[in-house]
């Protein structure tokens, strides 16, 4: 072998030992691993490709005029904000078939690594983990582009569970605070400024004739 071969052969094999900064190294599993470290598993179909940011909760801008007047003793409405920045790549799903974990009629999940195989119309069979309310998967999970007969993971197929509704009141009641309380600081005010105004203004028996 001439020494320009056996150079690029060698750097062949460096390269397959090292790959690249953005590349995942994905050890050997069984079916049956692959779905006992994954905390969700479902077959759907993708419906589209986003950026998915988190959410926090914060008071609805109605409320955050006449904060400073809210009673200490009633907890402060908060409803859900996205948090800026650009948000993670992630997929969302049209759940058919649920194997493990709290699964909904409609998932996102986001993509972690360097490789992006889902699109959009695609049917896959997604193996997720959780982590601070979010779903991740990468292309070490074991994703499958079709469904599965779940035994071959010893899973048991089930229907995807509809989420409950949330426990938090009606926008309209946030309107209804808002106002009563926006009302109460103006006739607080109001109040505070004519007891002032009735201070200097001089009594009429204090002043004398010119």
């Amino acid at each position: 072998m001439s020494w320009p071969a056996a150079a690029s052969a060698l750097a062949a094999l460096l390269a397959a030992a090292h790959p690249g900064p953005g590349a995942l190294v994905c050890d050997s599993q069984t079916p049956h691993e692959l779905a006992a470290q994954a905390d969700v598993v479902f077959t759907g179909k993708v419906t589209a490709l986003v950026q998915d940011r988190d959410v926090n909760q914060a008071p609805p801008p109605i409320l955050k005029p006449v904060l400073r007047f809210w009673p200490k003793q009633v907890p402060v409405p908060t409803v859900p904000t996205q948090a800026p920045g650009p948000g993670t790549p992630a997929a969302r799903f049209r759940v058919a078939t649920a194997y493990k974990g709290a699964v909904g009629p409609q998932m996102t999940v986001r993509l972690l690594g360097s490789e992006r195989r889902f699109r959009t119309g695609e049917t896959w069979t997604v193996f997720a983990d959780r982590s601070h309310g979010h779903l991740f998967t990468t292309e070490c999970s074991g994703n499958q582009p079709a469904a599965i007969d779940g035994r071959a993971y010893g899973l048991t197929a089930h229907r995807p569970v509809a989420a409950a509704p949330a426990d938090t009141p009606p926008v309209q009641l946030y309107w209804v605070l808002g106002v009563f309380l926006a009302v109460a600081a103006a006739v607080a005010a109001a109040g505070t400024l004519l007891v002032v105004n009735r201070r200097r203004r001089p009594a009429a028996a204090d002043l004398e004739p010119g």
